[in-house]
């Protein structure tokens, strides 16, 4: 997982091979590839295909060092494959061959602990990934126009980690669902389609090892991408990247590039993937409270009417508990929340006069907020009231001032009209939930 520095290089005391990458699930596909293009030279001359052997070998050794479970279940795959498309041109003497060497590599591989690693069932590391990848279809219904690159982990740590965890997440530690999340619609199609395709194209239309190399690649680096995120390294696309366009020309000279299947696969991809979401969205019970409105303003609750706008500050608020503590007040009140990271993001709702709590607001522009709502609250300001005009001032409702809070920001706050004291309070606000029920305007 993306944490602990020990645990990622190490494991049962052996090191594991990381050769620069800074996490040995990427170098397990380098090393992966590097495998199966020495395993293409078996079929070659004599001294070509001792070294290919000897190649492979090394690779393997080294790819079993790297502990990468998605790694090892793609060359498991990728070599069954193999020789299951190759069984008949595959003699008496190469099958012995292959069943020692298998002997000497299930042996390693128990020695040194791979085994165990893949076979243990309470490994956090798996249970983690399950937890997270369980969110993903909620995470693409509740994003048309996906969570934006770069920010799959973010949006899952904030919006939908369970309340009992804390772990850290910059990705959704799986290649294929970090993007589909990250992505809109029309994208998500295209890069499930352009999947389909490479692998077709690069299926071995002859029952040669040096045809099934470009296909065997391909799909470990497609496999691997399931267990890590793996795809963000550049230069691992490199190699596929150049065995895709081998396997374009091939089907292009030999006049096997047919348009029709292509289109065929798009259809039924596009088909398959809206209604395996709509069939999860009403068959399972799906009932989430998240929707991305636009690149960074979220609707909590199950209504588009939206009467309260909160604008957040981490100073105040925290980075993502009070997202927990919103979705409990959601549920039991009913109402729909929007938060916005700032004035810019903020989508109009039905709302008349929608009523807005602006926490710190240090670097929002209060004309611009003035001119969506004159019911406009500030708490815990973390600049002075003199940098607000005095026409903007008359569409603050209150400023909430932390009863403990006494710099000189607070001290001046306090020398104005509409001030209203938080008990117990300095700076930070630890329950929202709670504020939101017990100010003036929410009060029963």
């Amino acid at each position: 997982m993306e944490g602990d520095v020990i645990y990622r290089f190490f494991y049962n005391g052996f090191w594991r091979i990381d050769w620069g990458f800074g996490n040995p699930n990427k170098t397990a596909v380098l090393i992966l590839q590097l495998a199966f293009i020495s395993l293409g030279l078996i079929g070659s001359r004599k001294w070509i295909k001792l070294i290919g052997i000897l190649t492979f070998t090394i690779m393997s050794i080294c790819l079993f060092h790297t502990f990468s479970r998605g790694a090892l279940l793609a060359y498991v795959l990728n070599l069954s494959f193999i020789a299951v498309f190759l069984r008949k041109r595959i003699n008496l003497k190469t099958w012995i061959f292959i069943f020692l060497l298998l002997i000497c590599f299930v042996s390693y591989i128990s020695y040194i602990g791979l085994v165990k690693r893949c076979t243990a069932s309470d490994d956090k590391s798996v249970s983690n990934r399950l937890e997270i990848w369980s969110y993903v279809p909620q995470m693409i219904s509740d994003a048309p126009y996906g969570w934006g690159i770069g920010n799959s982990g973010y949006a899952y740590m904030k919006y939908y980690q369970p309340e009992n965890r804390s772990e850290e997440y910059r990705t959704l530690v799986n290649s294929h669902f970090t993007w589909l999340v990250e992505f809109g619609w029309l994208k998500r199609i295209a890069y499930i389609s352009a999947w389909l395709i490479v692998l077709y194209v690069s299926f071995p239309r002859k029952r040669r090892l040096s045809a099934t190399i470009p296909f065997v690649i391909i799909s470990s680096f497609f496999i691997c991408g399931f267990f890590s995120s793996i795809a963000e390294e550049t230069i691992l696309w490199m190699i596929p990247a150049w065995y895709v366009a081998l396997s374009f020309y091939q089907r292009y000279k030999f006049r096997k590039l047919v348009v029709v299947p292509f289109l065929f696969i798009v259809s039924l991809v596009s088909v398959l993937y809206f209604a395996s979401i709509l069939t999860w969205k009403y068959s399972f019970g799906y009932s989430s409270i998240i929707r991305l409105k636009n690149d960074d303003c979220v609707y909590i609750g199950n209504s588009n009417k939206v009467n309260l706008i909160i604008i957040p500050d981490e100073t105040v608020l925290g980075k993502r508990a009070y997202i927990k503590n919103l979705k409990s007040y959601v549920k039991k009140s009913g109402n729909t929340i929007a938060i916005c990271t700032n004035e810019k993001n903020i989508i109009c709702s039905s709302a008349a006069d929608p009523i807005i709590l602006v926490f710190g607001g240090k670097n929002i522009n209060f004309s611009r907020l003035s001119s969506l709502s004159s019911n406009i609250h500030i708490i815990c300001p973390n600049f002075s009231p003199s940098m607000i005009t005095l026409d903007t001032l008359k569409n603050i409702q209150y400023v909430y001032i932390g009863e403990l809070s006494n710099d000189q920001i607070s001290c001046e706050w306090n020398t104005r009209k509409r001030i209203i004291q938080i008990e117990s309070v300095d700076k930070f606000i630890p329950d929202i939930a709670y504020f939101i029920e017990t100010m003036p305007i929410f009060r029963k």
